[in-house]
């Protein structure tokens, strides 16, 4: 068994509440990305959105983070986001990317509009 077979795994979804201050909890910023599963096991990177469907072919560039990972298997829940030259995710960059087939296009797209896994 390997943790490419605990799929499907649904990302966790933000939600709209009352602000509140508690040290109990703790609060991510809102990325505005794309909600995204990576699963990491024997160098190898797979990545499901939100709505089940593989994505790993639409985003090469975060075969990188394969590089960075010193756990055996790992499962993370994330975003996938494009930032800006000023560090914040810039949402209209990244709808660039959605739906791209082509694989030519992907890899030209990966180097002019690269996107980065924040978990």
């Amino acid at each position: 068994m390997t943790l490419f077979d605990e799929r499907p795994l649904r990302p966790m979804l933000a939600k709209t509440g009352k602000a509140f201050d508690d040290e109990n909890y703790f609060f991510e910023p809102k990325w505005d990305g794309l909600r995204a599963i990576l699963f990491f096991q024997e160098r190898r990177i797979e990545l499901q959105n939100r709505n089940l469907r593989d994505a790993t072919g639409s985003y090469p560039e975060l075969q990188q983070i394969s590089d960075r990972i010193k756990a055996k298997a790992v499962i993370m829940d994330g975003e996938v986001v494009v930032l800006g030259e000023d560090g914040i995710p810039d949402f209209g960059r990244l709808q660039a990317r959605f739906g791209v087939d082509d694989q030519k296009r992907v890899k030209i797209l990966a180097k002019t509009t690269p996107v980065t896994y924040v978990a």
